[in-house]
């Protein structure tokens, strides 16, 4: 009860601005691919359990009342001035498969649709960690048409917007993310967006992504390459590096894909135990 007051208190003050991470967000600092405690995580990193109360109280709730807090977690995903806050109960959410929360987690990403908002937008910034956290969630919840509905938006979106949909995609668990990030890397010339389709690709891709970045290698190494007419070092550069990031995303996907035949196949053919190994039971 006092846990549940003192949040119901911090809820109210407004006051506890969340810190702006300076360095951009891939997914790849989650550690790969994305875990429920990547909310905690990541939350942690915006600020301090003993400078927000909400966010202290609500760990301490779930870790006491565990399902029962629910309806805490849930109020808590409706601290818009605290995104700690609200990454920590998605995060909770994810964990306990709350799928009635689903539409509150929708209204956190509708975000990305509004065409004025006081959001920030782009992987810099905590706004996009908030909505990284929450496509998890969602992904993990399987709430259905979220991607599509993204990426029947993406062309209108802005350039800072953009920078968050391969990541965003990919925490979703887009049925079609390997189409939709190759869609990207041929329609952009943004090699700030490029190059985080690389980033998302590296950890979510499957094996069609190998011989499409293939031959974008191919091609971005002859535009590295051009002479003819005014050379732009700038651009030669930039080519260069995605030629080189891709060849580095494609060993990451074929480990992936790896480790997923490998984790098939020890599910489908379990280790038998020898003969004679001694029965402990």
């Amino acid at each position: 009860m006092g846990l549940d007051l003192s949040l119901d208190m911090a809820m109210t003050k407004g006051k506890y601005l969340w810190l702006l991470l300076l360095v951009p967000l891939g997914l790849h600092l989650f550690g790969g691919n994305a875990e429920g405690c990547a909310a905690c995580v990541a939350a942690g990193k915006l600020a301090r359990e003993s400078e927000n109360k909400a966010f202290y109280a609500l760990r301490l709730l779930y870790e006491k009342e565990g399902s029962r807090a629910l309806p805490v977690i849930r109020r808590a995903l409706r601290l818009d001035n605290n995104p700690a806050a609200q990454m920590r109960a998605a995060g909770y959410i994810s964990d306990l498969n709350d799928t009635k929360s689903v539409p509150e987690l929708e209204r956190i990403m509708s975000e990305l649709f509004k065409m004025v908002s006081f959001s920030e937008f782009g992987i810099d910034t905590a706004d996009f960690k908030r909505r990284w956290i929450v496509a998890y969630t969602l992904g993990t919840l399987r709430a259905p048409g979220v991607a599509e509905r993204i990426w029947a938006r993406y062309d209108r979106f802005t350039s800072a917007k953009k920078t968050e949909i391969p990541y965003i995609l990919s925490a979703l668990s887009d049925t079609k993310l390997t189409e939709h990030l190759s869609a990207i890397l041929d329609r952009s010339d943004d090699h700030e967006l490029m190059m985080a389709t690389l980033d998302a690709m590296a950890t979510a891709a499957d094996a069609k992504a190998i011989p499409f970045l293939k031959s974008k290698i191919v091609k971005w190494e002859a535009k590295a390459r051009e002479t003819s007419g005014p050379v732009d070092i700038a651009t030669q550069v930039d080519f260069f590096v995605l030629s080189r990031m891709a060849e580095q995303v494609i060993p990451k996907i074929e480990e992936q894909l790896f480790l997923g035949k490998t984790q098939l196949e020890s599910r489908e053919y379990p280790i038998k135990a020898k003969q004679d190994a001694p029965g402990y039971f």
